[in-house]
């Protein structure tokens, strides 16, 4: 019953689908040339989308060189052909003028993600509109093409505490996490973001393995070259962790109060650890252990000595 099923509603979502398309396409007006409808918006049977694009200073709006893509946000099965064909038909590209007006005729009803492109410029993505049957949609705020941003993270040592390059992670302040992108350290130290859009972000930078990080965040970037150094001292530390004058084999969780670093030690049956930390300074420290479970939060500071330093953690004896 339950294949059955799921296979006609299938059925039924793929017809919906033809249906939009075949129906739009059937409703299509024919048009002469497609200066004429990038003068002013103009109504038609089918759906119609338009808008401005406008280039911020350090870009040059080039019609020849610009355009507006349309890409369906559908989620069909990518095995599915038929459907997959009838996602591929509601692709549009729409050109500008010189003034930077746009328009799209004879949409086929949907969700749309849409952005303009420039070779030499960057412009905001606006999501995903939805486009209902005959309407009309005129996009009230204008694509702003801005001059791309080539981002360098430059951290000093060049290499980790491995002797292998850092991981670096960008990510644009109040952006979706899918904005983030990574990449490695050079010889030299340098991670490098071509193409990046201007504003604030987060940057994180840890060790190969994942052992430490360190974060700065509301960064600001806004040159064409836009570079930024990040010195770490990292700190080599031993030390052992006891409770009521017995070891503890635990997991301890490094980190501060803001979230802008972190690191993870785990001690041994002898309740000792060692292990590299991406600073000195105060700490906050969870504690955990399977044998007995435990979770206990601490507070400590560690003084460093020519990049070594040695801890001792207690942890009190529950009050019986």
């Amino acid at each position: 019953m339950f294949p059955k099923a799921l296979r006609a509603s299938k059925i039924v979502a793929l017809g919906l689908l033809l249906g939009r398309v075949l129906a739009a396409e059937a409703q299509a007006v024919p048009r002469q040339g497609e200066a004429d409808h990038l003068k002013t918006p103009a109504l038609h049977r089918g759906a119609s989308l338009s808008g401005w694009v406008k280039a911020d200073s350090g870009v040059v709006l080039d019609p020849a060189r610009c355009r507006v893509v349309f890409t369906p946000h559908e989620r069909v099965d990518p095995e599915d052909t038929l459907a997959v064909e009838a996602v591929a038909r509601m692709n549009r590209e729409a050109k500008v003028d010189a003034r930077g007006f746009f328009q799209v005729l004879d949409l086929i009803p949907g969700e749309y993600k849409i952005h303009a492109e420039q070779d030499d410029a960057l412009a905001e993505d606006r999501g995903t509109i939805q486009v209902a049957k005959g309407a009309a949609v005129v996009l009230s705020a204008p694509f702003l093409l801005e001059p791309p941003l080539d981002l360098e993270i430059a951290v000093k040592p060049a290499k980790d505490w491995h002797g292998r390059p850092w991981v670096v992670h960008v990510e644009r302040s109040g952006y979706r996490p899918e904005t983030s992108v990574g990449a490695f350290t050079s010889e030299e130290g340098i991670a490098r973001f071509p193409r990046q859009h201007r504003g604030l972000y987060m940057v994180n930078i840890s060790d190969a393995v994942g052992e430490g990080r360190v974060t700065a965040r509301d960064l600001y970037f806004d040159v064409p070259t836009a570079r930024r150094e990040f010195p770490i001292s990292w700190v080599e530390v031993e030390g052992t962790i006891r409770r009521d004058n017995h070891p503890l084999r635990a997991a301890l969780w490094f980190g501060d109060s803001l979230d802008l670093a972190s690191g993870l030690l785990k001690s041994d049956d002898e309740g000792r650890f060692s292990g590299t930390l991406m600073r000195d300074g105060t700490w906050s420290i969870q504690v955990k252990t399977q044998a007995p479970p435990l979770s206990v939060d601490l507070e400590r500071t560690i003084e460093a000595k020519n990049g070594r330093a040695e801890i001792e953690i207690e942890i009190p004896a529950p009050v019986e």
